[in-house]
């Protein structure tokens, strides 16, 4: 059963990517297909052990490779939808500089995985978990910013952090748990 935890990132994810996305000039279909993704980026940690998930300790090697799995299982899952959401869905954890799960890089990462990387590290840092406190809003940006073009597209990395977060972040809110 998906916890109200990982329903709610999901759901913040894929408004955050939605926003990203628009930024981007994607099309209305291609959102509409990001939304989808986004909203089920992680059901595959549906077949991960919870005492696993919610660990409140870092995770061992073994642990690791256990929750690296979650992106092929949420492929798997989503069989039958259009592959270009599966692939999202997939490859979501891989880095510009090739450091994934999958080990794409660059232009072999499709553009929706990318946003979605993107849109889901910045919600897991900003958000509590079992195993941390939440980062304040500019922590998060500032990590961002230093992974681009390691982790993160450069070009979608200014606008999630020079447009989408100022309009996304509650104006006179000192921070906002996203």
């Amino acid at each position: 059963m998906m916890t109200a935890e990982l329903r709610n990132h999901c759901n913040r994810t894929e408004v955050l990517a939605c926003l990203l996305a628009k930024a981007a000039g994607l099309a209305e279909e291609e959102i509409r297909s990001l939304a989808f993704a986004a909203k089920y980026h992680d059901i595959g940690k549906l077949m991960i052990p919870e005492v696993i998930l919610d660990k409140p300790g870092r995770l061992t090697e073994e642990e690791r490779k256990i929750v690296e799995t979650h992106a092929e299982s949420g492929y798997r899952m989503l069989q039958g939808y259009p592959e270009g959401i599966r692939e999202i869905v997939r490859y979501h954890h891989e880095n510009e500089d090739g450091r994934g799960y999958f080990g794409l890089s660059g232009e072999e990462i499709p553009l929706g995985a990318k946003i979605l990387h993107l849109c889901d590290v910045f919600d897991a840092l900003t958000s509590r978990r079992s195993y941390k406190a939440p980062w304040p809003v500019a922590d998060a940006l500032s990590f961002l910013q230093e992974q681009k073009g390691k982790s993160f597209d450069p070009k979608l990395t200014d606008l999630f952090v020079y447009r989408v977060i100022p309009a996304y972040v509650i104006p006179g809110k000192k921070e906002q748990s996203a």
